[in-house]
């Protein structure tokens, strides 16, 4: 299905309610932009338009932001910055909305690691979201 917009064209990356906030808001602008979620989900498929491209995919979402010609690029979760996507699309003189850096979200990803093994070792309630599984178990 989609929604086709005049104006730049807008990949958001990733396919969590993050992601769908993110469109959501994009789309009420006055000149609300060609928005594009790779992968998205069915929620997203009403605001934008779906790419079949995994957010861990750095090949993929370069290809498609080619391809879909992109002028800004929003990373959602933290995974594709920590396995380097910033610098992947750095290197097509895209524009990014993300951390400066992977550094960062090399943090978030040790901070992930020590939450987990907190809870694991000591049994303790700790702030944790599910969502962060993926990177726990890279």
């Amino acid at each position: 299905m989609g929604v086709e917009r005049n104006g730049q064209n807008v990949l958001i990356v990733g396919g969590g309610m993050r992601e769908h906030a993110l469109a959501w808001k994009i789309a009420q602008s006055v000149n609300a932009p060609n928005i594009f979620i790779g992968p998205g989900n069915a929620g997203t498929e009403l605001i934008g338009n779906n790419i079949d491209v995994s957010a861990s995919d750095i090949d993929g979402i370069r290809e498609a932001s080619r391809k879909h010609n992109i002028d800004l690029v929003i990373v959602g979760p933290e995974a594709p910055l920590v396995a380097g996507l910033v610098d992947v699309l750095g290197e097509d003189n895209l524009i990014l909305l993300h951390c400066t850096s992977t550094y960062p979200s090399k943090i978030e990803e040790t901070n992930l690691k020590v939450i987990s093994w907190m809870k694991e070792a000591f049994n303790c309630l700790v702030g944790f979201s599910g969502h962060a599984t993926g990177i726990l178990e890279s």
